[in-house]
């Protein structure tokens, strides 16, 4: 059994993940959009933006070109699960090249059409997912693949006007669609298509811009970054129901946007502020239940994807790394950068007034767990202490902070405080700081990255 600390206090739902600075692992000429981490966290896959398909391994790191197109652009690419390659589309045709290079083999020839993107692979790795474009009947098409070339690629949903931003929850069970029609995404309309039955049916429609859509639960919870009712002039980060229902995992006034989630664990990572740093950019980490947000943060201005507003935003299934494409000013080439995930901390579930939760100290049997609230940041330099890795970043003046759990993890687990919001108008959109330490009986060890909580 953990131990158990109950206090009343009010703070809002969050799941910690210390997270290293981002390291980068390309410096070169060639732009690296679009990148994405293989499933087992050893490589990252770019495109140059039109003719190349490359990829850089993590260990190393060694950047090598793993296909170039002599005719055609190559517009989007997926991982296999297990790593082992990457489909992309070459033109209109569907190519697979192994993650160790080599031959790159057809898949599928030219498919009817504009526009062929691939989007997504089923857990399997039997089935790929995509779009094609019929421009003289202003048609859209979804269609399936079989990843090994065994047939051709079949139509699965049909829609004028423009079908893009596919995702395949952790299943395979139900295809998350976009469709809209017209020069821009808005209004738009949310589908999801039921594999067994074969049946797509329109879950919502919004008008306005929304964006990166991913699955979070299996059919029936999707993320997006879109405007809110509070913040109608910055994406924040949506979760909406199938039937239609939108809340909000983020709603803080500053931009979130290019959510990402991998279809496994709880953390939709984002693109958001840094707080540390005017006018710089972080990576926030999110509970896909709702919860706060832990930074990443960059300390400067990082412009993702060369200044799209989508993609170039990953983490591997495992949650183990964060893989971005990134410059450090607007006309310089995107670069790869990576950084290590630890989860330490969590404070869950989402908080509402009168509700209850739980602040979880992930450490070692006979460790030391602690965790803090406050209610600003440091206004100037971090505080370090001897013997702890890792930044302070909570104002620690008396009278701003306070230790809310303190406790020896025992032999089964962690260190866990139990909580209540008090039902208080006044809490409801309350923002504090919080952050954790790992120590031993020496008192040396690490602080945990800092993060947002707010009551809903």
């Amino acid at each position: 059994m953990r131990t158990i600390h109950p206090i009343l206090f009010a703070v809002v739902s969050l799941t910690n993940a210390a997270i290293a600075q981002f390291v980068p692992l390309t410096n070169s000429s060639t732009p690296h959009l679009d990148a994405k981490i293989c499933p087992d966290a050893s490589h990252v896959a770019f495109r140059d933006g039109a003719s190349q398909l490359g990829i850089v391994d993590i260990a190393g790191p060694v950047e090598r070109n793993l296909f170039t197109s002599t005719t055609s652009i190559v517009s989007s690419y997926v991982w296999a699960p297990d790593a082992s390659g990457i489909y992309f589309t070459d033109g209109n045709q569907i190519r697979h090249v192994p993650t160790a290079g080599g031959t790159a083999t057809l898949v599928a020839p030219a498919l009817a059409g504009t526009d062929v993107r691939l989007w997504c692979i089923d857990p399997t790795g039997t089935s790929l997912y995509g779009t094609r474009r019929d421009a003289a009947t202003n048609t859209a098409f979804l269609f399936r693949v079989p990843a090994n070339g065994g047939s051709a690629p079949a139509d699965l949903v049909s829609r004028t006007g423009t079908l893009d931003e596919v995702d395949i929850d952790e299943t395979g069970s139900y295809v998350l669609l976009r469709r809209w029609n017209g020069t821009v995404p808005v209004p738009v309309t949310f589908e999801r298509y039921d594999v067994a039955a074969g049946v797509a049916l329109p879950m919502i429609t919004i008008n306005q811009r929304a964006e990166s859509a991913h699955w979070i639960t299996i059919g029936t919870h999707f993320v997006v970054a879109m405007a809110s009712a509070a913040h109608p002039f910055a994406p924040q980060i949506a979760r909406i129901a199938a039937t239609g229902t939108i809340d909000f995992l983020v709603d803080e006034g500053g931009i979130a946007q290019r959510p990402y989630f991998p279809g496994t664990g709880e953390e939709v990572v984002f693109e958001t502020d840094d707080p540390t740093v005017s006018g710089g950019t972080a990576i926030g980490m999110v509970p896909n239940h709702g919860g706060a947000v832990i930074m990443v943060p960059g300390t400067m201005p990082l412009f993702l994807n060369g200044t799209s507003t989508t993609g170039g935003l990953t983490v591997d299934p495992a949650i183990t790394k964060i893989a971005i494409s990134a410059s450090t000013w607007v006309w310089q080439v995107p670069q790869i950068m990576v950084a290590d995930i630890d989860e330490t901390l969590h404070v869950h579930p989402r908080l509402t007034l009168g509700s209850q939760f739980l602040i979880d100290l992930d450490v070692p049997p006979g460790m030391i767990g602690a965790a803090a609230l406050a209610d600003g940041l440091t206004t100037s330099v971090p505080v370090m202490l001897p013997g702890i890795g890792g930044e302070c970043w909570l104002d620690i003046a008396p009278g701003h902070m306070e230790i809310m759990l303190l406790g020896v993890a025992p032999a089964t687990g962690g260190v866990v405080g139990s909580y209540t919001v008090p039902t208080l108008p006044a809490f409801q959109g309350l923002r504090v700081w919080v952050q954790g330490a790992v120590l031993d009986a020496a008192l040396t060890g690490n602080f945990t990255h800092f993060g947002s909580l707010r009551v809903f």
